[in-house]
């Protein structure tokens, strides 16, 4: 890979590994470029000195959210459980209604809340999950699957496919 198609967005400095003993990862410093500290602010709120993560406004979601996000949400935050299910425990119960209602009125896909558990210690405690009826999966996936790396397909459980742009 060239480096300095990465230069615009990563420091020189090395990756730094973790854990040092033994590494299994590795952390790249990035940039603090303006469109990624406007995305930040959008979406982390400072309550008490700590950082809370928080929906966007309704508005914001409708004019930022697409396919693309969705399906970086997916790789990041989903699995399968006879279904595809979003893990937005660190959202409360409405911030994920508005989640649900952006994702049927701008795509079509039907969801709901699913409680996690009651030992939770997360905000809202609830994950969302898609409709598993088949029409509805498979929406899904032909929105989201352009834009997945084809390593990550396994979360579409049995739908999984290869096709993608990578």
């Amino acid at each position: 890979m060239r480096t300095d198609l990465l230069s615009r967005y990563f420091t020189r400095a090395l990756p730094t590994p973790y854990p040092k003993n033994n590494p299994t990862q590795y952390g790249l410093y990035s940039r603090s470029l303006p469109c990624f500290t406007n995305i930040y602010k959008e979406w982390y709120q400072k309550k008490d000195g700590i950082r809370i993560q928080k929906v966007p406004t309704l508005a914001y979601l409708k004019k930022h959210f697409r396919e693309v996000s969705l399906a970086h949400w997916i790789m990041n935050d989903g699995y399968w459980d006879g279904t595809v299910i979003l893990c937005t425990e660190s959202f409360s119960k409405k911030e994920v209604e508005c989640l649900m209602k952006l994702l049927y009125s701008k795509y079509g896909l039907k969801s709901a809340t699913q409680k996690r558990s009651k030992e939770t210690k997360f905000l809202g405690g609830v994950r969302l999950r898609f409709s598993g009826k088949k029409e509805n999966i498979e929406k899904l996936i032909s929105l989201v699957l352009p834009h997945m790396h084809p390593k990550m397909t396994y979360k579409f459980g049995p739908y999984k496919t290869k096709q993608s742009s990578f």
